[in-house]
């Protein structure tokens, strides 16, 4: 008798359903959010270095991280890049990350300026194409 009370009066009921479809929404967002293992940082990528050539697969976190091991060749310790394959000469160079314009200057540069920029970062050197993408891991 007292369920079908809870079920007919109004107020409870609403109470109730509210109360389920929040603590729904906690479980869910405790699940979704804070139960998963922490990601690996960084990501596998194909880098070369531009002095001597040497080509590997490392997993690098921030490639502009000068104290970050993973950014430096193993053989000449200089700087390595993300290898970029042309789409119109099928050349496969490495772009090694330029120094940024200070936060200042890039606010004051206009929408083109930026999108000029943004294209310069991964031309070709061989036909100065801007149609490059970042090349796959090569497979084993």
């Amino acid at each position: 008798m007292k369920i079908v009370e809870v079920f007919s009066n109004r107020r409870i009921r609403n109470y109730t359903i509210v109360s389920v479809l929040f603590a729904v929404l906690v479980i869910t967002v405790y699940i979704q959010f804070f139960s998963a293992p922490p990601s690996n940082e960084g990501c596998l990528r194909y880098v070369e270095c531009k002095e001597c050539e040497h080509k590997a697969v490392k997993k690098i976190k921030d490639i502009t991280d000068p104290n970050e091991k993973a950014t430096h060749c193993e053989k000449c310790s200089k700087q390595v890049g993300f290898v970029f394959k042309c789409e119109d000469c099928d050349r496969e160079f490495p772009v090694v990350p330029l120094d940024r314009p200070k936060p200042e200057d890039f606010a004051k540069m206009r929408t083109m300026g930026k999108f000029q920029f943004a294209l310069e970062i991964n031309k070709c050197p061989n036909c100065g194409s801007v149609r490059t993408h970042p090349m796959s891991i090569p497979e084993e």
